[in-house]
């Protein structure tokens, strides 16, 4: 379900973070506010846009730094593209939460393109500039 238009505008802040700053610019990218826990990417990216996908073990990374790997491999792409990252539960898998990441076509990404996930935590995203 979107957040209805009424709401205030997403914006992120420390308290949804566990780190007291994220990265307002990655190589280039420059980040999306949205919340870092409970959003994920909607219909509106998900599938349709998905150029790759990429996972990793919890314990490898921090949200910053698999936020960053995710520009990296965006980056390889070229053109515009949007880089999201996030840890959720693999739903095919017992041993718990993982790492996800996408890259995504097109540089419009908006907030609105992005839905309710109780499930998703340390979510960034960050567009080619």
């Amino acid at each position: 379900m979107r957040p209805p238009n009424s709401n205030p505008p997403l914006v992120a802040n420390a308290a949804d973070n566990n780190t007291a700053v994220i990265p307002n610019e990655i190589n280039g990218f420059k980040r999306l506010d949205i919340p870092s826990d409970g959003y994920s990417a909607g219909r509106s990216l998900f599938p349709g846009r998905v150029m790759a996908g990429y996972n990793a073990e919890l314990d490898k990374y921090d949200a910053d730094s698999w936020a960053s790997y995710i520009v990296e491999e965006c980056k390889a792409f070229g053109g515009d593209t949007t880089a999201v990252s996030y840890s959720a539960i693999n739903s095919g898998h017992t041993g718990g939460r993982f790492w996800f990441g996408y890259a995504f076509s097109g540089a419009d990404t908006t907030v609105a393109d992005f839905e309710k996930d109780d499930a998703v935590h340390g979510l960034r995203v960050y567009i080619s500039s």
